[in-house]
């Protein structure tokens, strides 16, 4: 995201009530995910609940967990690219 869109946000202009952009929302839980998967080291995530599971095992609680990684790869994260109109 460049910095002038960042600075577009509701949120980041103080008003913490309004709800975040669909597409900051799909790049923070897809991409927390995969920055999740990365720092357990499983290679494709199909399951939530085992992937939390493990960075809790693995890191001895959430707030243990490397935090700059995940922040890092949820910032590179891309959806899927939207697909040509049929008409």
């Amino acid at each position: 995201m460049d910095e002038a869109a960042f600075r577009a946000t509701p949120r980041a202009i103080g008003r913490t009530d309004a709800p975040l952009p669909h597409a900051m929302t799909m790049r923070l839980q897809g991409g927390g995910l995969a920055g999740l998967a990365q720092a357990v080291e499983v290679e494709c995530p199909h399951d939530v609940h085992a992937l939390v599971a493990a960075a809790q095992a693995g890191f001895g609680g959430l707030l243990d967990m490397p935090c700059p990684g995940i922040v890092a790869d949820a910032g590179a994260w891309q959806g899927r690219r939207r697909r040509e109109s049929l008409s």
